[in-house]
């Protein structure tokens, strides 16, 4: 029985200095892989949202994609103002630049159709200036007053005619220049009530 016994605890201090090296081969083995996990650079980031703070932990920038399509990255100032958002939707894409006020002053935009277009906005958020490109090659600038009325018009065609339009505070034209493909040049001065007072026509 004593040989019997004596065998046993054998056994048993055998079992546990083999859980012990076991133990220890897996920690060995977690943290190896751990190190080695930390090292390696990912090849893919993948994520709904994207949040980059400050050192005050103040959000500066915020990338995302929202369910209806939308895709966007805002930039912020330090007080949490919008300064700068570009966005893309389904069909079309925008970029903003805001001021200190949280207001509209610039605005780029690509339409569905091909259309390219920059608005420049006032302190109150009125349009007062466009500059577009359209589908069929025109080019245009167009230049409006406090009360949303176009004041002047310039424009590139795809014919190849240039023209610079002069209008009243009612939008009515005063002055039209313009060039022609076949070289002709035309200047119009009109009245109040858009009749003819003089035109010149160079050959």
């Amino acid at each position: 029985m004593a040989d019997s016994d004596d065998r046993i605890e054998r056994l048993e201090r055998e079992m546990r200095r083999l859980r012990g090296w076991i133990l220890l081969l897996a920690i060995a083995l977690i943290g190896g892989c751990v190190l080695g996990a930390a090292r390696e650079m990912p090849d893919e980031l993948t994520l709904q949202k994207l949040i980059i703070v400050d050192g005050d932990g103040k959000e500066r920038i915020v990338a995302g994609t929202t369910s209806d399509g939308t895709a966007s990255l805002v930039h912020y100032d330090t007080q949490g103002k919008r300064l700068i958002a570009a966005e893309t939707f389904t069909d079309a894409a925008t970029l903003t630049f805001f001021d200190s006020n949280r207001e509209k002053r610039i605005q780029t935009l690509i339409h569905p159709d091909g259309e390219a277009s920059v608005n420049h906005f006032d302190s109150d958020g009125v349009i007062r200036i466009t500059v577009a490109t359209l589908s069929n090659g025109e080019a245009n600038v167009q230049h409006v007053d406090q009360d949303v009325n176009t004041r002047i018009s310039t424009g590139t065609f795809p014919s190849g005619e240039a023209s610079i339009q002069f209008k009243d505070s009612d939008e009515k034209l005063r002055i039209a220049e313009g060039t022609f493909p076949d070289g002709k040049a035309v200047m119009r001065l009109a009245d109040s009530e858009d009749k003819s007072v003089w035109v010149r026509t160079s050959e």
